[in-house]
């Protein structure tokens, strides 16, 4: 692949994404994060100064979310 920008490689993503089912776009946006997602879930920083979940727990969210299962939290969501 030729060197892209940010916004032409979403633009591409989108365009691709665009011609698929809704459950076929969350699997393949899912595939082209998911090794982020791996890098950052071994991170243990904050998401922000007041958190409501850990950096690994908030991946896994998103992991359980793209597998269509259900993503309830134990912590409360209210400080």
């Amino acid at each position: 692949m030729t060197d892209a920008t940010y916004s032409e490689l979403l633009g591409a993503i989108d365009e691709f994404a665009g011609r698929l089912d809704p459950h076929e776009q969350v699997a393949c946006l899912y595939g082209l994060i998911a090794p982020l997602l791996d890098r950052v879930e071994q991170e243990d920083e904050e998401l922000s100064d007041e958190p409501v979940l850990s950096t690994p727990e908030a991946v896994r969210g998103i992991r359980k979310a793209a597998a269509g299962e259900p993503t309830t939290s134990t912590r409360s969501m209210s400080s």
